[in-house]
């Protein structure tokens, strides 16, 4: 059971009322801000490491006006 499934009840009962949520008193939501990334996004980076690229790209520095 993945972690989506394991909130999906409360993000059913709690869904988002905007570009941000998060948890608080009054209101249940599923996730902090920052656990979407620490709990979602790093276990889905680490699962798929090998197909990353890790490095970073030049940048591109003429005619940028």
């Amino acid at each position: 059971m993945t972690e989506m499934d394991k909130r999906l009840k409360n993000l059913k009962k709690y869904p988002a009322r905007g570009a941000i949520e998060e948890y608080s008193d009054n209101y249940h939501y599923p996730f902090t801000f920052a656990g979407v990334g620490g709990i979602i996004f790093h276990q889905v980076q680490y699962k798929y490491k090998d197909n990353l690229l890790n490095t970073l790209t030049m940048p591109y520095c003429a005619d940028y006006r």
